[in-house]
């Protein structure tokens, strides 16, 4: 992240912690830089949401935090939850930073919303149904097909047949 912005490429760097947060890397470091980062190149409102996460509460954080609390202060439990990040609605709520814990607890957020395990793809279980269905499309295209080859055997006969 540091060579990333010492050579000029901020872009690269907040790629790199993006990556890294939606692969599941939520340490309170990470978020918090990744926070400074977006900070730093003007985004507030999503700093803010990163800030808030980590668990820091440094002065210089404050007025982005409470950007993005008064920016959702209307919402409930259920829908604050629905604006974090899914890496972070994954793990437990006790893995939460002590701050945040705090803050959802008197927000009234369930502690069941943390720590859902992603959806896995469920395995597609072909039925005898639907091998049938492939075998009937499979002969439907084959007539089309011997269709289009005999229709087009005729024509070009019917053509030669006018020079004749």
């Amino acid at each position: 992240i540091e060579l990333e912005l010492s050579v000029g490429r901020a872009w690269r760097a907040k790629e790199i912690l993006s990556g890294n947060i939606k692969a599941g890397l939520v340490a309170p470091e990470i978020l918090e830089r990744y926070g400074v980062l977006l900070e730093s190149l003007g985004d507030r409102l999503e700093a803010g949401k990163y800030l808030y996460l980590s668990g820091a509460r440094r002065p210089e954080y404050e007025y982005p935090i409470q950007l993005f609390l008064q920016r959702h202060t209307k919402l409930d439990g259920p829908a604050l939850v629905s604006r974090l990040p899914q890496a972070i609605r994954r793990i437990p709520f006790n893995q939460l930073p002590p701050a945040v814990q705090a803050d959802l607890d008197s927000r009234g957020v369930r502690h069941s919303a943390f720590g859902a395990a992603p959806r896995g793809r469920v395995p597609y279980q072909r039925t005898w149904t639907d091998t049938l269905l492939m075998a009937g499309a499979l002969v439907v295209m084959l007539f089309f097909f011997a269709s289009v080859a005999v229709g087009g055997w005729k024509v070009t006969e019917w053509v030669w047949s006018l020079f004749d």
